[in-house]
């Protein structure tokens, strides 16, 4: 994993990726507040060509990602 987050951090620059107690408690949960589970990073990408560089990095790694929206 931390092979991984440092070529996306290569690529996109340190300030998208949250790692440990930069990660708030509201990414815990999904919308039905069961089960809450630390995330080890959350990338907050500023345009789909981030998201694709995250996706690609990911699926070349064999990495699962899962997504989520605004959260409202």
């Amino acid at each position: 994993m931390a092979e991984l987050l440092q070529r996306i951090i290569s690529d996109l620059g340190r300030d998208i990726a949250f790692i440990g107690d930069d990660i708030g408690e509201r990414y815990f949960v999904d919308w039905s507040r069961e089960n809450p589970c630390r995330p080890e990073v959350i990338f907050k990408p500023c345009s789909s060509s981030d998201v694709s560089t995250i996706l690609k990095h990911c699926h070349a790694a064999g990495q699962a990602v899962v997504t989520q929206g605004g959260m409202t």
